[in-house]
């Protein structure tokens, strides 16, 4: 297993156990703004990161050797970021803090605007890709939960395909992940509980 680690707010620790958390041990520490927001692991070698460089505007930096070394992005959204994620070594999305939709086909080397947007994004929000072209967002705005399609084949459009009003309730934040069957779930954490749901 593996952990990014912050120091002193604005450095990482990249580390590593085999030993179910026991132990822990640094494979790599390096400079990045004040946050990381969301890691992505497509490969066996390529992670992605984004989140907050202060001292600019390459909000994505990558791996190639699993950790070893870090990269800047060539080109980078310009907002830091709050999720990304990588289908494969080379496809990936990203949405910043502007509300902007992000690209990549080069493994994270460039992003590209698709000059289209969501309309929240925030901490609490996620993202997967479900093809090379396809993805999901879950967006959280106040006390209420949108799911989002999107796709860059046809100009990025995004439709939403399903609302949760919790507004009842409050903390929501959401988290999308894909099992190794191809199952993706959702959950939606709604203060000290959650509820997960499968996307059929």
């Amino acid at each position: 297993a593996y952990a990014f680690v912050a120091e002193k707010l604005t450095n990482f620790e990249f580390e590593e156990t085999q030993d179910s958390g026991t132990t822990w041990t640094t494979r790599t520490s390096t400079t990045f703004g004040t946050r990381i927001n969301d890691a992505s692991y497509p490969t066996t070698s390529l992670i992605v990161l984004g989140g907050n460089d202060a001292a600019g505007t390459k909000h994505v930096i990558r791996s190639t050797d699993f950790g070893v070394t870090w990269t800047d992005a060539t080109t980078s959204p310009g907002a830091l970021v709050f999720c990304l994620d990588m289908f494969d070594a080379s496809n990936g999305v990203a949405i910043d803090t502007s509300l902007n939709i992000w690209k990549t086909v080069n493994g994270g080397v460039d992003w590209t605007d698709t000059l289209f947007n969501v309309s929240f994004a925030s901490e609490q929000c996620s993202i997967i890709m479900t093809s090379a072209t396809e993805f999901l967002y879950c967006e959280v705005n106040s006390n209420e939960i949108k799911l989002l399609k999107g796709d860059f084949t046809s100009g990025s459009n995004i439709s939403s395909i399903g609302l949760w009003d919790g507004s009842e309730n409050t903390q929501l934040s959401t988290e999308i992940y894909e099992t190794a069957n191809g199952n993706i779930y959702i959950m939606i954490k709604i203060s000290m509980f959650h509820r997960t749901y499968i996307y059929l």
